[in-house]
């Protein structure tokens, strides 16, 4: 039953495409030929972006920055303007037999290569530039470093040097004997802990001034941490042995070091260990010194900051031990 069904809708189907065949036939050929004629026929407009191309004289340089595209709209048939590839679009422009001075350039009078038969210029924005022609000149100037921002709290910063310190440039000669100094990018040193070096380009501020061989510059900073002293009063004195004991059970410690480290260092993380001799003389009190230039002396500071904190002094300088009863 499903097989019969099937072979009478393929021969309705059939019977269908080959109605009036011809009929058919004549109207795919018409509509080829109306798209054809749209496309042939049908003129448009359409905006492009034209490349600009200089031939400049020997010698000479601009003053100011010149447009190197064009915004160039174009008419002509839908099919070649649509397809039309915007790459291929140039102007030239041969100043290369101008000499010193004003020069102006119209680029409505200037025909637009890569341009197809049939496409023609409407509009050329800008439609006109003037350009003033310079000697070219090099000169060496100063490099000045642009630094910005604060080190890390507890440390300071210091020299900041510059390498080269001078860099040759080149441009018109109005423009380069105005300049004495060229400044570099910023450097940011927000947040820096330690002496730094930044390889760093140089922030030109006329276009038509370049630096020889695009040179960068290498800008050093110095930072160096923030040395401070702080005493520490009622600091415990601890013997470091059986039978002795300090009869001044306190003392006052002077530390020194980075300024962050000594502001997180507390009183209870100081205190003052005495150490006896390996051999005890005779007696019932014994006196121990303190030598900050000792290795190990006989009186140690013991601190939980870290080991670039010192010892500056301590008092009482020497401790006396009593035995205990």
């Amino acid at each position: 039953m499903k097989a019969d069904r099937l072979t009478a809708l393929r021969g309705r189907a059939l019977r269908a495409m080959s109605n009036n065949l011809m009929s058919k036939l004549l109207s795919l050929i018409f509509a080829v030929f109306i798209w054809a004629w749209v496309q042939t026929e049908q003129v448009i407009d359409k905006r492009a972006r034209a490349r600009v191309v200089y031939v400049w004289p020997e010698g000479l340089v601009r003053t100011q920055e010149v447009p190197k595209t064009l915004v160039v709209t174009l008419r002509g048939p839908q099919g070649l303007v649509r397809n039309l590839d915007s790459g291929h679009l140039r102007y030239k422009v041969d100043l290369a037999e101008r000499e010193l001075g004003h020069v102006s350039v119209d680029f409505s009078a200037k025909n637009l290569a890569g341009l197809p038969d049939g496409v023609t210029v409407v509009q050329v924005s800008p439609p006109a530039v003037d350009i003033e022609l310079d000697r070219e000149l090099e000169r060496e100037v100063k490099v000045k470093e642009t630094v910005i921002g604060d080190v890390a709290a507890g440390f300071r910063k210091g020299k900041v040097t510059v390498s080269p310190s001078t860099i040759q440039i080149t441009g018109p000669q109005s423009l380069v004997r105005q300049i004495s100094e060229m400044a570099t990018d910023v450097v940011d040193i927000n947040g820096l802990m330690e002496t730094t070096s930044f390889d760093i380009a140089m922030a030109i501020k006329e276009r038509t001034v370049s630096i020889a061989d695009n040179q960068t510059v290498t800008v050093t900073v110095e930072v160096s941490p923030i040395i401070v002293k702080k005493t520490f009063n009622d600091v415990p004195v601890m013997t470091r042995g059986k039978g002795w004991k300090p009869r001044d059970d306190t003392a006052v410690v002077t530390l020194e070091g980075n300024a962050a480290d000594m502001l997180e260092l507390s009183p209870e993380q100081v205190s003052v260990q005495v150490h006896l001799p390996e051999v005890v003389p005779p007696g019932k009190t014994l006196q121990i010194q303190f030598d900050r230039n000792a290795p190990r002396s006989g009186l140690e500071v013991v601190h939980q900051g870290p080991d670039s904190v010192g010892v500056v002094n301590v008092q009482p300088t020497t401790v006396i031990l009593e035995r205990e009863q």
